[in-house]
């Protein structure tokens, strides 16, 4: 199908965070410790989205293999630089809440139809 040349398109930035539902002891992190985050980062970026389905992960660390339950938060954002600046210190208060070693975040540039 051929692309329409007058549709519009919208550069923007995309973080997909990973986290981590249950410790490493097998027990399950109490929600209220990320809803202050999911807070921020709304009133920052003006929304996210909550993916809200467990996703499985198994990681080979030291020579074991760990199994994660996560969700991922999806950020868009328009904000550059300052965006990134705000997602890195979330990412550490992220590890440092749930008392992780390290909270992966992915960012990518995407493209959004208008």
């Amino acid at each position: 199908m051929a692309s329409d040349p007058h549709t519009k398109r919208q550069e923007a930035l995309e973080y997909d965070v990973f986290v981590p539902l249950v410790q490493a002891s097998g027990q399950r992190y109490a929600a209220d410790i990320t809803r202050s985050i999911q807070a921020e980062i709304t009133e920052f970026f003006g929304g996210m989205t909550d993916t809200h389905y467990v996703q499985e992960g198994w990681w080979k660390v030291g020579g074991m293999t760990v199994r994660d339950e996560i969700v991922i938060w999806r950020v868009l954002s328009d904000k550059g630089e300052a965006g990134d600046a705000f997602m890195q210190a979330i990412r550490k208060r992220l590890e440092d809440a749930l008392q992780q070693q390290l909270i992966l975040v992915i960012r990518r540039r995407v493209e959004t139809l208008a």
